[in-house]
C-alpha cells in the first residue's frame, strides 16, 4: 500500500508545481485521484503524509534547481541495476527532495545488493517507499481514520 502512497505524493508535488505552488481544494483532488483507481484510504494517508511534510518545509516542496554542491549522477554500471522509469523514479526523489542524499545512496546500495537483479520501477516503489517514509515511523495508513468505505468531501 506504501507505493500506492508514493504514487499519489509524486501526484500531489506534480500538481503543487503545475498550480504555482498550490495544493488546491481536497475535494477535486481527491476526486482525480479517486477516477485513477486509488482508494479514499490511499488518498487521505497520502494528503495528510504530504501535508506534514509541507509543512515541514515550510509550506513549499519545490525541486532543487541549482545547488552550490555536486549532483549525484548514477554512474553505468549502477544503471545497469535500473530500468529506465526505476532510475527515473529514484532521481526524481532526490530532485523533489522526498529522500536525502544519504536515503538516496542507501536505496542505490539496497538495489545494487539484489544482485545481478534489473531493478524495475514496482520493486523500486517497493524500495523507495521505505525510505520516503522512514521518518521514524510507518505511513499512517488510516490519517483521516477512514476504513476505504467513506466518502472525504
Amino acid at each position: 500500500m506504501e507505493e500506492k502512497i508514493l504514487e499519489i505524493v509524486f501526484y500531489l508535488v506534480e500538481h503543487v508545481r503545475s498550480h504555482n505552488g498550490q495544493i488546491g481544494p481536497f475535494r477535486s483532488i481527491s476526486k482525480d485521484l479517486k477516477s485513477r483507481g486509488f482508494t479514499d484510504s490511499e488518498i487521505s494517508s497520502a494528503y495528510g503524509w504530504f501535508l506534514e511534510e509541507l509543512q515541514k518545509e515550510g509550506g513549499r516542496i519545490q525541486p532543487i534547481e541549482k545547488s552550490p554542491v555536486s549532483v549525484r549522477v548514477l554512474s553505468s554500471q549502477e544503471m545497469q541495476h535500473f530500468t529506465p522509469d526505476a532510475a527515473g523514479l529514484l532521481l526524481q526523489l532526490l530532485r523533489f527532495r522526498l529522500v536525502t542524499p544519504a536515503q538516496f545512496e542507501r536505496i542505490v546500495d539496497k538495489s545494487m545488493m539484489l544482485g545481478g537483479e534489473v531493478i524495475d520501477l514496482p520493486v523500486m516503489k517497493v524500495i523507495a517507499a521505505r525510505y520516503v517514509f522512514s521518518s521514524g515511523a510507518t505511513v499512517d495508513l488510516n490519517w483521516f481514520n477512514v476504513d476505504g468505505n467513506e466518502a472525504i468531501n
